[in-house]
């Protein structure tokens, strides 16, 4: 029996375009956040799509969701207090959505989608090194908190 994933892949991909929008407005970043492509290139920026979620239907067809995403960063340092930047270049696009849901600017997602809440679930953390070309690859775990409307919203 094959289990059926919470979110269709254009659901996923419709959210978090309009997330990478919300994520290349925050100043100061390193270089451009692309959607689920983290060029071989270093220093290089994406947000990515993660299974589970869920979503909490209610009585009139409509339902909350919370999408899991990642905020994921390479570099190509082999210093300490270069890979430490990454750590901080990570907190700040963080705190960038913190940010923007203080004050109430969070992203219009379309098709009836409200954003409702952005957080970082993870404190940025080494996801994986390439030594032999001296790359690190940094990655923090996020939620979207979304409403989707019903018809009779």
């Amino acid at each position: 029996m094959t289990e059926k994933p919470v979110f269709t892949g254009k659901e996923q991909a419709q959210i978090l375009t309009a997330l990478v929008q919300l994520a290349n407005q925050c100043p100061g970043l390193p270089c451009e956040v692309y959607l689920d492509t983290l060029s071989e290139k270093a220093p290089a920026m994406c947000l990515g799509t993660m299974t589970g979620g869920s979503k909490a239907f209610n009585v009139v067809g409509g339902y909350t969701a919370e999408l899991p995403f990642t905020i994921n960063l390479k570099i190509a340092e082999r210093f300490t207090l270069k890979r430490i930047n990454a750590v901080a270049v990570l907190g700040k696009l963080g705190a960038f959505f913190e940010q923007r849901k203080q004050q109430n600017a969070l992203p219009d997602l379309g098709d009836r989608d409200v954003c409702l809440d952005i957080r970082m679930e993870t404190n940025p953390y080494l996801f994986d090194t390439e030594e032999s070309g001296g790359k690190a690859h940094y990655q923090a775990q996020c939620v979207l908190v979304y409403k989707h409307k019903s018809d009779y919203e």
